[in-house]
């Protein structure tokens, strides 16, 4: 029974582990996603206003 309960222990030990490395690098990716979002809403933006300059400019045409 002792030999079970260390290896429970160890077990656990490791999930903890591995769930705070998980965590930390999650914590990584979400920011790195957020950042590339806000990236390609700026790009979008920028078409957003090129296309509407265009549009005007080539009204008073």
């Amino acid at each position: 029974m002792g030999e079970e309960k260390i290896q429970l222990e160890t077990l656990v030990k490791r999930l903890f582990i591995i769930d705070s490395k998980l965590t930390s690098e999650n914590a990584q990716l979400v920011s790195e996603y957020n950042q590339i979002v806000e990236e390609i809403y700026a790009a979008i933006s920028k078409i957003r206003t090129d296309n509407e300059k265009s549009m005007v400019l080539s009204k008073k045409k």
